[in-house]
């Protein structure tokens, strides 16, 4: 675990409510790497250890430890087990304690010095210099190099190592029973439109703050590498399995159970999905309910179905949100490209918008990527180069449904039912 340290010294005011004596931080705080259960003389050690050169004369096996150390919250104001009431600045950790103590990840101690050996053995020249560790320059350089947004979509759709119930080792136990799975997200198919929102907003401990990182997005974006391939995500009538990936492992093994498709002839699928009372999802309909045969659902899905694309994947982008400031504040403007998309040498290019309150100006299109775009929007390309109408992916009402009569829904009444 890592633990902070922050150095204390102990200073009496005349005013006070409940403790006459007043916790004053000082100097720089460190971190401290330790075993997630420690001996109480261990700890003392391994921190005076750490913080050795800063009393580099005095010697601890005569005169003993030259601090106390107390649990205190992470401002090292106050304990971080008592209530204020109490007026505890941090509980003392006992050397002689013989029960281990545990340490999570942020816990705090504070390092409370003897004010002798502070007035005659701490150097506060040596205190006062910061060693940097060549991580944290590594980090601020990672921390400032911009990021792609292949890169979040890889991390998007990275395989996880999980574990949960298997319904086929529970029958053959007898008893509840988990097992290893990967789980992996693809794209089935591509619709006309897509909209991705780059995390700009990160929570830390109680603690958030907006994230100014540059991502690099490209202007064509296409999926094909992230798409699910034919028998891969969809089993036998359109249902997602799990079937166990049995390579011959050891005798006796669980089978790791990953989430594949099969097609029509492939046994282990078709057990599988038998053995599945209920699909975990069904993401394609048949060729007879896209064509809106009778009976085979409504006009709604028979739509959304057949706006999607395997073959197109490509996407060209068509706007970008951008947000300036911070958590409590800030200020939006939108980057637009206006007209459709040159295709094959014909027609005059499209050109890109910055629209800004009442302003709206023309732009470069190396101007659009900037590390304030909050909101991508992109459109198909076949939908970019206007070869499909939004009107025939996105009908404004399905066929046999009469159009709503505005003046009726205006003068309909809104009062909830008794």
């Amino acid at each position: 675990a890592m633990v902070y340290l922050v150095h204390r010294r102990l200073r009496k005011v005349q005013r006070y409510f409940l403790n006459p004596y007043k916790s004053e931080l000082f100097g720089t705080p460190v971190v401290l790497r330790v075993p997630s259960s420690i001996a109480a003389s261990e700890l003392y050690a391994a921190v005076l250890r750490l913080v050795w050169h800063f009393v580099p004369d005095y010697d601890a096996s005569v005169a003993g430890w030259p601090f106390v150390l107390s649990t205190v919250k992470r401002d090292g104001t106050a304990c971080a087990h008592c209530t204020w009431r109490q007026g505890c600045l941090g509980c003392e950790v006992p050397v002689q304690g013989t029960a281990p103590m545990a340490f999570r990840d942020g816990d705090t101690l504070g390092i409370d010095w003897d004010a002798v050996v502070l007035e005659r053995q701490y150097k506060v020249k040596i205190a006062a210099h910061i060693h940097t560790h060549e991580s944290v320059d590594l980090a601020q350089i990672e921390r400032k190099s911009p990021e792609r947004l292949n890169q979040c979509l890889d991390t998007l759709v990275k395989e996880e190592e999980l574990t949960a119930y298997c319904r086929e080792c529970t029958k053959a136990a007898g008893e509840y029973t988990e097992a290893p799975h990967a789980k992996a997200l693809r794209v089935w198919a591509c619709g006309p439109l897509l909209v991705l929102q780059l995390k700009r907003f990160h929570s830390n401990g109680g603690t958030s703050y907006k994230l100014h990182n540059l991502v690099a997005f490209p202007t064509t974006l296409d999926l094909e590498g992230y798409m699910a391939r034919d028998g891969e995500a969809l089993g036998v009538q359109g249902k997602v399995v799990a079937v166990p990936a049995s390579d011959g492992g050891p005798a006796g093994a669980q089978p790791k159970l990953v989430l594949r498709g099969g097609s029509g002839g492939d046994a282990a699928a078709m057990e599988a999905n038998a053995a599945l009372e209920e699909p975990a999802a069904k993401i394609m309909r048949s060729e007879a309910a896209a064509d809106g045969a009778p009976g085979s659902g409504d006009a709604k899905d028979d739509v959304v179905f057949r706006s999607l694309s395997r073959e197109v994947t490509t996407y060209r982008l068509y706007g970008v949100v951008n947000h300036m400031g911070g958590m409590g504040s800030g200020h939006y403007t939108a980057f637009v490209r206006s007209g459709p998309e040159q295709s094959k040498g014909a027609g005059a290019p499209s050109k890109w918008l910055c629209c800004d309150d009442d302003r709206v100006y023309e732009i470069s299109e190396e101007d659009v990527v900037t590390a304030n775009a909050y909101l991508l929007f992109y459109a198909r390309a076949d939908v970019a180069a206007q070869e499909v109408g939004l009107h025939e992916v996105f009908p404004t009402h399905a066929s046999e449904a009469p159009a709503a009569d505005v003046e009726q829904v205006k003068s309909n009444s809104w009062a909830r039912a008794a």
